[in-house]
Order: structure tokens, then C-alpha cells, then sequence
């Protein structure tokens, strides 16, 4: 994926999503670079929770009102 490629994939997620983007350091250290995958292939993982009732301020106040884009290995 260029990065063409990549802000046009981007377009598909809210302008206020968050991202955070997680790497595999190793014994050597090193990134997992490849093309972004899903339907369980993972890779990325995206949750609204704006939308989730069960997600309340005062026991999820690191989430609360979020939306989250995570992308790299989990």
C-alpha cells in the first residue's frame, strides 16, 4: 500500500477518530511493516465508542466519547 493508497483507506473513519499505533519489538527490536488486513486477518482494529451505552465517564473515562483506530499487531 502507497500512501495514496493509505489516506484514501483512511477516508472511511470519522475525522475525530483517534490512532494509535502499535509496533513488535523483539528481541532485536524491529517494525512489522505489510498491507493493512481485516475480517479477522487483523492488523487494525476500529471501535466507536460513542456508541456503546455500557461504556459510562466515570468507570471508562479513558475511552468514554472515543473513537479508536488501532493499527499493527495486538
Amino acid at each position: 500500500m502507497n500512501v495514496a493508497e493509505f489516506k484514501k483507506w483512511l477516508d472511511q473513519f470519522p475525522d475525530d477518530t483517534e490512532v494509535k499505533i502499535l509496533t513488535s519489538l523483539g528481541d532485536w527490536g524491529y517494525f512489522k511493516g505489510g498491507n493493512i488486513t481485516n475480517e479477522c486477518g487483523d492488523q487494525w482494529k476500529f471501535v466507536d465508542y460513542t456508541k456503546n451505552p455500557r461504556i459510562t465517564q466515570e468507570i471508562h473515562p479513558h475511552v468514554y466519547g472515543k473513537k479508536i483506530l488501532v493499527l499493527g499487531d495486538q
